[in-house]
Formats: structure tokens, C-alpha cells, sequence
């Protein structure tokens, strides 16, 4: 548009659909500020600004009003699909959303004008209007914990119910407070890394039950250097949910040859120790030794993925790229 500032219904508008610039899909439409197939009840397909298909809520849209393209006058609002010179009890007439043409909200409801005009609630964050404020609204199976959704069946700090901890070691387990198993889950788990060896050499020989000291020619190797600062990586992903607590990496040593004249490509350094939430990487803690080395997690963590973002060499005899790891041990208590 050359630049030219305008008002839109981030609501219904299919170029702005939910903000400013945020474009559907080509044949998606936009209806209570998400990009979907169909609009919304009471709504119908019109078009816009620059002739841009939207969803019009034709029972208060002053240019759309009843029906697409019926546009009300100056000084009048569109009220129950009909042209009024006043709004309908429980509305308020708000500016905006059209144009910069005034209309009757639903103040109880409306999302972009939840209990006063202007009032955004956040579609980002899963609210919605009810009674004229914004809620947050968990999805299934997820309980509203003060302002987070939660897994009472799962979350170590609401089991069962918000605000009840598991304490001592415990971990959250079908709603209920259980002692850790400590079980090996390894070889549950599909071993990836960023770059690096494959066969005899590659992911899968990290969680196939031979260390080191049983046979010291067969490991995983990945592609990085001997500083941090990089991109690589090595990672785990389970096709369930474990509540995972600590793990230990068997990797060459940084002063000691092995039997079959190994040293150095220890995989010490570890920037970014992180864990899958559903929706992102979370960084636990960090890791820089010269040996084999063990590691456990602040609080146990429910996740189907664990991985070691911007791992690095920390040995500075023998070859200082291409970390090893022989075998790599995942505990989780279930």
C-alpha cells in the first residue's frame, strides 16, 4: 500500500489475522483473530480492504451490516444486523475494527474489546473473553495452575492438584506422588546428532549397552571443535513422555590413553543441557569436564526429548575435533 498506515480488524482480517502482518494462507480466512477454512457462526465471507477476503461479523460490521457490502451511514452502527443510531443493551460502541468505523462490541465477549474498548485479550496465550475479562483457557487435559496450564498427572510442583508439591524425591506420576524407579531408558530412545559418523561410528551405538571398557573400537562421533560457540548437537527422543532425572556419558578420556590407544575428542563441553516442554527447548544446566562425566537435572523433567546443544571438545592432547561418545545413559523414573 505504498507505505500508508490503516486501521484493521485484526479478528477478521485474512492480511493482518491476529496482528499486523500476519497473513493467512491463500483460500484461508480469518475469524476471531486465527486463520482457518470456514468463518465463524454468524459471521459471513466479505471482502475488505484492497477487496481481501474476511470474515464479517455482519450483526455489528457497519460496513457489512446484516449482509455483505450493506454499509450503514454516518452516525449510525450496525445493531443485530440492522442499522442503528444507537447500540443494543449489553454493547458499546468501540472505534476500530473496521476502517476506523465505530461498532457495537459485546464487551462481555469480544475478544479486542473485552470489558472496555481497546481491551485486547491475548490469542497468543489462550484467553478468552468471559464476563468481560480475559481468562487464560487450557487445553485438554491441562488444569489452570495460577497463570499456566498444567498436567496435575505429571507436574512435580501440582500433583493432582495445583499447589501440591512432591517432596523428598519423589516424582508425579498418575496425579500421585512416586518413588523413582531409576531405570535406564536409553534404549528406548532414537539417538540423533547434528552431523557426524554413521554404521559403526554413528548415534546408534550410544545406547546399545557396550561401554568403553567392553570393547573400545565401536562409538558414535560428532561433528564439532574444541570451542563453544557452535551449532552441534546430539539428542535423544522417546515416543512417550518419561520423567527423567540424570544421566551419565561415557566418552574418551582427556589425560588417559585406553586400551586401543584412544585419547583425546573427549565430549566434555556441553553449553546447553536441554529438555522438550511441548512447545521449546528449556536449558537445565551446562556441563565442562575432561572425563566421563554424570549429570543431574535441577528437578526431574517430563519430556519425550533431551538433548546437548553446542557441544564442544575440551581435551587439548591427541585429536581436539569429532567428540566421541561410547555410550550415553538416560534415568528416568518411568
Amino acid at each position: 500500500d505504498g507505505g500508508a498506515i490503516s486501521c484493521i480488524s485484526p479478528t477478521t482480517d485474512a492480511k493482518n489475522c491476529g496482528g499486523c502482518g500476519a497473513a493467512c494462507d491463500p483460500g484461508k480466512v480469518c475469524s476471531a483473530g486465527k486463520c482457518g477454512d470456514t468463518c465463524g457462526v454468524n459471521e459471513q465471507l466479505c471482502k475488505g480492504m484492497n477487496n481481501a477476503p474476511y470474515c464479517s461479523a455482519v450483526q455489528t460490521d457497519n460496513k457489512n451490516c446484516g449482509t455483505c457490502g450493506n454499509v450503514c451511514s454516518a452516525g449510525q452502527t450496525c445493531v443485530g444486523g440492522k442499522c442503528s443510531g444507537n447500540c443494543g443493551l449489553s454493547e458499546t460502541l468501540c472505534p476500530g475494527g473496521d476502517g476506523g468505523i465505530g461498532y457495537c462490541a459485546k464487551t462481555d465477549t469480544d475478544q479486542a474489546n473485552c470489558g472496555a474498548c481497546g481491551s485486547v485479550c491475548k490469542d497468543s496465550n489462550g484467553e478468552i473473553c468471559v464476563n468481560g475479562k480475559c481468562q487464560l483457557q487450557c487445553s485438554q487435559g491441562l488444569a489452570q495452575c495460577g497463570k499456566q496450564c498444567i498436567d496435575l498427572t505429571s507436574d512435580r510442583d501440582n500433583c493432582g492438584k495445583c499447589g501440591q508439591p512432591c517432596g523428598g524425591g519423589l516424582f508425579c506420576a498418575g496425579s500421585k506422588c512416586t518413588a523413582c524407579t531409576n531405570i535406564n531408558i536409553a534404549s528406548l530412545g532414537s539417538p540423533t546428532a547434528s552431523s557426524g559418523g554413521s554404521g559403526q561410528y554413528g548415534p546408534s551405538n550410544w545406547n546399545d549397552g557396550v561401554l568403553e571398557i567392553n570393547n573400545c573400537n565401536v562409538w558414535g562421533w560428532i561433528s564439532a571443535n574444541n570451542v563453544p560457540g557452535g551449532n552441534e548437537w546430539a539428542q535423544y527422543t522417546w515416543q512417550a513422555p518419561h520423567t527423567i532425572t540424570k544421566m551419565h556419558m561415557d566418552t574418551l578420556s582427556a589425560t588417559v590413553t585406553n586400551t586401543c590407544g584412544g585419547l583425546g575428542r573427549t565430549l566434555g563441553g556441553v553449553t546447553f543441557v536441554q529438555w522438550w516442554d511441548g512447545a521449546k527447548w528449556v536449558t537445565d544446566g551446562k556441563v565442562n569436564l575432561l572425563d566421563d562425566w554424570d549429570y543431574t537435572f535441577t528437578s526431574p523433567v517430563t519430556t519425550t526429548q533431551i538433548r546437548l546443544y553446542d557441544l564442544y571438545c575440551t581435551n587439548s592432547l591427541g585429536q581436539t575435533s569429532n567428540p566421541v561418545i561410547f555410550e550415553w545413559t538416560v534415568t528416568a523414573c518411568n
